[in-house]
């Protein structure tokens, strides 16, 4: 073989070895890249400001709503037992929540039945919801903080937003987080209707937890909002209540012929998507005159709420 074959020969394997790592490299930063893109594209709830609410339910069946006070940087944990008996979203009836979980399953509702029963019978303005290992982002536990950032689990949080939550869990010490036991200063342990005891909630929330759950933006900037029923069922009393607990002020209520409708919200982009959120509305049209928003039900909505 010829010295000028030889070269040609190595100068060929030689370009296909780099054919090869150029195509490699060109995938790897394809992946790098559509990973970002992923990444900061699929935020869902996590807010750079204000406060987010997280309903996330154990194994034994105890549930918390933890409280994260993004710009005010602090956690706070609110605790009911698994024995708590509840009256459920949805027209379920009365259940306790270790219970309620098996009947969500059963009925194909999943984990967001409990946020819309805390919202339904203690007027909580709580959606995001996570099972298992979720409840380690209120926790102080630096395992527990991994396994709600990393693990698989059932939420409707997103890839991003666990990211996100965690570093923010992360970032808070102990004196920054407060548990505050439901059992110890509002719930009453009773006989319940299936003959076992366990604890049923008496009046009102104190308002000092209310507090926690008000809208800063709502607040700093007094919102009027008009509620519209279209419905039969009468629950203006309880959507009142969770937009009030908001921090807005319901000003004018309608009630006029029903109509198999949902729900929909009138009003400014970011207020109306945070009262959309908190009812479950895929409905947001712009503004009407008189008001800064306006909630319209019909009794699609009253079904599942």
């Amino acid at each position: 073989m010829t010295a000028r074959r030889k070269t040609r020969k190595k100068r060929v394997r030689k370009n296909l070895v780099r054919g090869k790592r150029n195509i490699f490299f060109t995938v790897l930063a394809i992946f790098i890249f559509s990973f970002f893109i992923f990444f900061f594209l699929n935020q869902k709830y996590w807010v750079s400001k204000g406060k987010m609410f997280l309903v996330s339910m154990e194994k034994e069946g105890s549930v918390t709503v933890s409280v994260f006070d993004v710009s005010g940087e602090r956690v706070t944990n609110i605790n009911f037992p698994a024995d708590t008996q509840v009256s459920s979203a949805r027209q379920y009836g009365s259940w306790k929540f270790k219970n309620l979980e098996k009947l969500a399953e059963d009925e194909g509702v999943g984990g967001k039945l409990i946020a819309e029963t805390l919202r339904y019978d203690f007027s909580l303005p709580v959606f995001i919801w996570a099972k298992g290992a979720g409840f380690g982002f209120g926790s102080d536990n630096f395992v527990s903080k991994l396994k709600a950032s990393l693990s698989f689990y059932k939420t409707n949080l997103s890839f991003y937003d666990k990211i996100r939550l965690g570093l923010f869990s992360f970032g808070i010490s102990g004196f920054e987080r407060e548990n505050i036991d439901l059992s110890q200063n509002y719930l009453r342990k009773q006989k319940l209707i299936d003959g076992t005891y366990g604890y049923v909630g008496v009046g009102d929330m104190p308002a000092y937890i209310y507090a926690l759950f008000a809208d800063t933006d709502f607040s700093q900037n007094p919102v009027r909002v008009k509620v519209v029923s279209k419905s039969a069922r009468d629950i203006d009393n309880r959507v009142v209540k969770v937009i009030e607990v908001m921090g807005a002020k319901v000003a004018s209520i309608e009630d006029i012929e029903s109509e198999n409708l949902d729900c929909t919200v009138y009003g400014d982009k970011d207020f109306a998507r945070k009262l959309a959120d908190v009812f479950g509305c895929e409905k947001i049209k712009p503004p009407k005159e008189g008001f800064d928003l306006e909630f319209e039900y019909g009794e699609d909505f009253a079904k599942r709420f």
